[in-house]
């Protein structure tokens, strides 16, 4: 873009010499500075070199115009773009609390009627959601409810085949987020520990 930038400046200034070449010359001639008064092939040429010039300097002058309008609708794109990026960010970021809030409710909820499996799985699926925000949240009181699940569920807790992957899927996710390395060490005790109680209900859908 600074590139074209100086292009454009060469060009501008190029042609205004050239246009206030034009005009001494065609004012030369007019005034018969020159010796130019009577009308010779040579002074017609000159003429029609002047005139062109002038033309020349016009398109020329005329495509600059162009090309700093180009730059302008380029920059208000270019911001457009940015604008869109920065709000597409702060719905992405709106979504993930909605998930989290809502997954940890959920979690509670089950925790409170007793149904561990359940509970299990909103828990991470806020867990999973919490670790994508900027600035994760409440990371300290999932744990706190992962532990009170680890504790209570039962041996030969069963669920559906789809509830079952769905809490594969979710684990796998939250592995491969960056912010992983900082739960990493306390999340696969307690995961392990619980997942090695659960089974797959066949007849369950």
């Amino acid at each position: 873009m600074e590139d074209l930038n100086y292009k454009a400046n060469v060009a501008f200034y190029l042609s205004i010499l050239s246009l206030l070449v034009a005009f001494v010359v065609l004012g030369c001639w007019y005034f018969g500075t020159l010796e130019l008064a009577v009308v010779t092939p040579e002074t017609f040429i000159g003429v029609t070199v002047a005139l062109l010039a002038i033309i020349v300097t016009l398109v020329l002058g005329w495509q600059i115009f162009n090309i700093f309008e180009l730059k302008n609708k380029i920059d208000e794109v270019n911001e457009l773009k940015k604008q869109f990026g920065q709000q597409q960010r702060t719905i992405e970021q709106l979504t993930l609390k909605n998930k989290h809030t809502t997954g940890y409710t959920w979690g509670k909820s089950c925790e409170k009627e007793e149904d561990w499996f359940h509970a299990f799985r909103f828990l991470l699926i806020s867990l999973e959601a919490s670790l994508q925000l900027d600035n994760p949240i409440n990371i300290s009181m999932i744990f706190k409810h992962l532990r009170i699940v680890a504790q209570n569920i039962k041996s030969h807790t069963r669920c559906s085949k789809k509830r079952y992957q769905e809490v594969v899927l979710t684990d796998k996710s939250i592995r491969s987020l960056h912010n992983f390395t900082i739960i990493e060490n306390e999340y696969l005790g307690l995961y392990n520990k619980i997942f090695a109680k659960i089974e797959v209900d066949d007849s369950k859908k």
